[in-house]
């Protein structure tokens, strides 16, 4: 992850990267809650 900063030359680089951290860390977020609402509660224990 660290040597994609090599690639921001300009602005809509800066743009693109951040507009993937926000789509990256959203899939997350939502992996996780639909995983937590899926997973029968028996399983979890």
């Amino acid at each position: 992850m660290l040597g994609v900063y090599k690639d921001i030359h300009t602005q809509d680089d800066l743009a693109d990267l951040s507009a993937s951290l926000v789509k990256m860390t959203i899939e997350v977020a939502l992996g996780a809650e639909m995983e937590h609402h899926l997973i029968p509660k028996a399983q979890a224990r």
